[in-house]
């Protein structure tokens, strides 16, 4: 009979705080923390949303002064290696209220890649 001696698995954790900032107006996530080039390849991409939504808020007023794009920011899920942050963006161009989306961005804390979800997990 073989007998197999096991050590317990220690599994290290990767810890990040997250923070809410503005750009021009508009809400964006940072984190700190973690390995800090992987803090800089989320925190480009988060502050990224928030410049591009800025732009579209820009380009909104250049055609009427009364319209707009707004993002807002939430961090959904800052566990067990991953982060999700959800935006919900809003654009008015004229009507009776705005139009609303929402976009996430899933990380992967240990790589700072993004994880793509290409169905929805129940």
């Amino acid at each position: 009979m073989l007998h197999l001696l096991t050590q317990p698995v220690q599994a290290t954790s990767v810890k990040v705080k997250t923070s809410v900032h503005n750009y021009k107006g508009q809400q964006y996530v940072q984190i700190n923390g973690s390995n800090k080039t992987v803090v800089n390849k989320i925190n480009k991409a988060l502050k990224g949303h928030a410049v591009n939504a800025a732009k579209v808020d820009r380009e909104n007023k250049a055609d009427n002064k009364s319209y707009y794009n707004k993002s807002f920011v939430e961090t959904k899920y800052n566990n067990f290696e991953k982060l999700l942050i959800v935006y919900t963006d809003a654009l008015y161009s004229g009507g009776v209220h705005a139009n609303y989306w929402i976009i996430t961005y899933n990380f992967d804390l240990r790589t700072g890649d993004r994880i793509i979800l290409l169905k929805p997990i129940d």
